[in-house]
């Protein structure tokens, strides 16, 4: 469960302590999986309402969009680095 993850290691380092490389490589895997992990379960969406789906009154087209930005506004050069290292969620290459 990609969100327990992240709150756990939210709570897994102490309060004022620098995190090691370690923990942001975690960090990091997490960041990926859960944008991919966005952008999959939108898609998702899309393909379930078919043609409607791309109305501008339909939910699914603004979450895919909102997704796809997520991707690209709260990447780092590292994120973004490591996202290309990280497989899909649904196991395709």
């Amino acid at each position: 469960d990609v969100r327990a993850t992240a709150y756990g290691l939210v709570d897994a380092v102490p309060s004022g302590r620098p995190l090691e490389a370690a923990d942001v490589a975690r960090r990091l895997a997490v960041r990926a999986r859960a944008g991919r992990l966005a952008v999959e379960a939108a898609t998702a969406l899309v393909v379930a309402g078919a043609g409607r789906s791309m109305l501008l009154t339909n939910p699914a087209q603004r979450l895919l969009r909102e997704a796809a930005f997520l991707l690209v506004q709260a990447q780092t050069a590292e994120a973004r680095a490591f996202a290309g290292r990280v497989a899909p969620l649904s196991g395709r290459a």
